[in-house]
């Protein structure tokens, strides 16, 4: 009896250990979850999607002014310095030489070449063309000298993980009219017969990157936007046409040339393609014919290659706000997720300069619905630095008047909050994650849909994208454009939050972290980054 009466005492003291252990462990970590709450998100039951690669910016049509001016190391911190943008992709053009030939009025839309012009190369032959671009004592590596200048200041910051290197045109030498776009809309100006010399073109100019200057170049994108008509007398910058078949045969040349570089140099850098002026599935009339996306993609699907691409790349541009037609896109172009996506460029396409808080709030809605709808592994912008004096174009991310020699500040674009959203908080390697939301109560029931900012720009109230980290932290970027506050209640379990919030009264990444409660709220008119641990 007295045995039993010890061994009773000895596990009533356990169970009362065991239940004071759980409430203390439950009152300081974990919180009670109403399952009948509004908007009740679950992310361990969402469905884990794309990876995440990062995010960039193209050195079109600044670096090759502004990496010889004063304020280029201002500007590069900006762009790529940890405590700025801090985007890790960095996208090099390898310029067709127009500037050479002056044949843009806007000399800020112009590229040096590092292929020297030869004498008589009006009169060249197909193989004449070809040996002249693959001798290597044909280039001259410090033209491009500011592009190539402001390449190395934003490297060595140490944030960048991923160079491009891209084309708008190929050489003048090699083109059908000897210039850096086509003599009349639609024209597929790089002749076949010249397919081999521009490949080997790119070897020469990809061994100098990878080679000798030791940059870790990851990709070689080769044609850009190839559906666009790139000739005529309107002409006004370095672009080349290409009809469906025309690109796929061009990017087969280009990857057996780079798969012989990659064998001879033990590297491994890949194709970008094909880099289409719009992820939107619309034709258009090129030539008498009808031609779309699918149309590229389908002859892309040719080659023999097409399983090992890294991705196919695509440009945010046409109806930028529009859920609808992303879902409809994606269902049409890639609906067994057959490859990857990159949004390689994007800009406002609006004059004069805009610094609103509503341009980071548009911007977030592109990108939030690009990697929502789209799958986008990664999404770049297109210029960094935009001079409102001669070229004003509200296209970038900060602004100065490199010619003004003697008063060149530099204003930081107020778009640029959406990328630090994102940048200061993911990691290449993060994962995207569709979550699943309960009893969803929606802050537009009454009015469905809001227009706000701009013309093309009707928003919804799902402005919002959800990260994962293999150690279990959850990150989430939402974009409120709504006049209410928006909360979600979490089923997970968290213990500790950080939440980053710009408004128009405070377009900067303002903080503030603390035990997590079960619940959040986003603040009306705001971009929000919650990150829950």
């Amino acid at each position: 009896m007295k045995k039993t009466t010890i061994f009773l005492t000895i596990c009533i003291v356990l169970i009362l250990s065991c239940t004071m252990i759980i409430s203390c462990s439950k009152n300081e970590t974990y919180y009670e979850v109403n399952l009948n709450a509004e908007n009740l998100v679950s992310i361990s039951e969402g469905t884990v999607m794309q990876t995440i690669n990062g995010f960039g910016s193209s050195s079109c049509w600044w670096s090759q002014v502004v990496g010889g001016q004063s304020n280029a190391d201002e500007i590069a911190q900006y762009l790529y310095g940890k405590d700025g943008v801090a985007l890790n992709i960095y996208r090099y053009n390898i310029g067709g030489g127009s500037h050479d030939i002056l044949v843009y009025d806007n000399i800020d839309r112009t590229t040096e070449s590092f292929l020297i012009q030869p004498s008589s190369y009006l009169d060249m032959s197909t193989n004449e063309i070809l040996n002249y671009v693959s001798n290597p004592n044909n280039y001259d590596f410090s033209k491009d000298a500011n592009a190539q200048n402001m390449l190395k200041k934003c490297y060595d910051l140490g944030n960048i993980d991923t160079i491009v290197l891209f084309v708008n045109s190929p050489h003048y030498i090699m083109t059908k009219n000897h210039k850096t776009h086509g003599e009349v809309a639609n024209d597929n100006n790089l002749p076949e017969e010249n397919y081999q010399a521009y490949a080997q073109y790119l070897m020469q100019i990809l061994k100098y990157f990878v080679v000798d200057k030791a940059y870790p170049i990851k990709y070689l994108s080769p044609i850009n936007e190839p559906q666009w008509e790139w000739g005529g007398d309107g002409a006004s910058q370095e672009g080349c046409h290409y009809d469906p078949k025309n690109a796929a045969d061009c990017i087969n040349v280009v990857y057996n040339a780079l798969k012989q570089f990659n064998s001879t140099y033990n590297t491994n850098v890949k194709l970008d393609v094909y880099e289409s002026g719009g992820w939107h599935t619309g034709s258009k009339t090129i030539n008498g014919q009808s031609v779309s996306n699918l149309d590229y993609l389908e002859e892309l699907r040719k080659l023999d290659f097409f399983s090992e691409l890294d991705h196919i790349s695509f440009h945010s541009y046409n109806s930028p706000t529009s859920k609808d037609m992303r879902i409809a896109s994606k269902n049409e172009l890639n609906p067994n997720n057959d490859y990857n996506v990159a949004i390689t460029e994007f800009c406002q396409m609006d004059g004069g300069v805009d610094m609103s808080f509503g341009t980071a709030q548009y911007l977030s809605y592109v990108m939030a619905y690009d990697f929502k709808y789209l799958n986008a592994q990664e999404w770049t912008w297109w210029i960094g630095v935009s001079n409102p004096t001669t070229y004003n174009y509200n296209d970038g991310l900060c602004y100065t008047d490199w010619w003004d020699n003697e008063n060149m500040s530099v204003a930081k674009a107020t778009r640029s909050i959406a990328f630090e959203h994102y940048t200061h908080f993911l990691k290449p390697g993060d994962k995207y994650v569709e979550v699943k939301i309960s009893n969803k109560k929606s802050q537009l029931t009454s009015l469905y849909k809001l227009r706000k900012f701009y013309s093309d720009a009707t928003y919804d109230d799902d402005v919002y994208n959800v990260f994962t980290r293999d150690d279990g932290t959850v990150i989430i970027v939402y974009n409120n454009v709504t006049n209410y506050d928006y909360t979600w209640n979490f089923s997970d379990q968290y213990k500790s939050f950080a939440s980053y919030i710009s408004t128009s009264a405070d377009s900067v990444l303002v903080g503030n972290k603390g035990n997590f409660t079960g619940s959040f709220t986003f603040p009306k008119n705001s971009i929000t980054t919650l990150v829950l641990k």
